[in-house]
């Protein structure tokens, strides 16, 4: 009697074989997915890019400026004024402002700065220095008091050095515009027509601002975005 050949062999290898493809198109799919998943991660980092917006004002009132006392002629950076800077992340991610520069902006549209220029960027409060880097989340904006090194005209500086008593070197910004105006002259020794009442000095009327400094700053950010904007003593209908 003849016996027929058993197909459990051949089956239980047709079910090795199966499995072990299917084990292989399950890795190369996983593989696959890694590499999609990566690459994607990879673009969207390419196309990131910053946006942040810096805006400057300049402080007035009661806020102080510094006067440094020169032994010999007025030399640049002779008094110190506080700006306040207001930066703000509008992007979709977290940024990091890595450096800062402040320069001034000559006549031509050129760029230059001086010694005595930059007196710092610090916190709007406590007036500590502002440590760089510094992460900046979405939509989120901090503000900084920049201390800005002016070239005040000659008389201007001297009024406001005579108006110090003692070892003082600061002055309310408020009082410095008031006793420059009574001299019918601003801090770059423009021509200013006081204006009065009652005898008292109410006001002035600013005739010419040729001699005012206007300054650049701007920002950096870790993804190699620049932003910034420009700083007046007189403020401009800018935005």
């Amino acid at each position: 009697m003849s016996r027929k050949p058993s197909s459990n062999g051949s089956t239980a290898r047709s079910q090795t074989q199966a499995t072990w493809v299917a084990s292989v198109v399950a890795v190369i799919a996983l593989i696959v997915s890694v590499f999609s998943l990566y690459e994607s991660r990879q673009a969207r980092i390419a196309t990131t890019r910053d946006e942040v917006v810096v805006r400057l004002q300049r402080l007035r009132g009661d806020n102080q400026i510094t006067v440094f006392r020169r032994p010999s002629a007025l030399r640049p950076g002779a008094i110190v004024a506080p700006w306040s800077v207001l930066i703000s992340n509008i992007g979709s991610s977290t940024l990091s402002i890595t450096s800062y520069e402040i320069d001034q902006v000559t006549s031509d549209n050129s760029i230059a700065g001086y010694s005595g220029l930059d007196s710092g960027l610090r916190q709007g409060d406590s007036l500590e220095p502002v440590s760089l880097p510094l992460s900046l989340e979405s939509g989120k904006s901090v503000r900084f008091t920049l201390g800005i090194g002016l070239n005040p005209g000659v008389r201007a500086y001297e009024a406001i050095l005579g108006s110090l008593d003692g070892a003082r070197s600061t002055a309310s910004i408020g009082n410095v515009e008031h006793l420059l105006a009574s001299k019918s002259i601003d801090i770059y020794d423009n021509p200013v027509l006081p204006l009065t009442s009652d005898g008292q000095l109410s006001g002035w009327s600013v005739k010419d601002t040729s001699k005012e400094q206007i300054f650049l700053f701007k920002v950096r950010t870790a993804r190699g975005v620049e932003s910034g904007d420009l700083a007046f003593w007189y403020e401009r209908e800018r935005y």
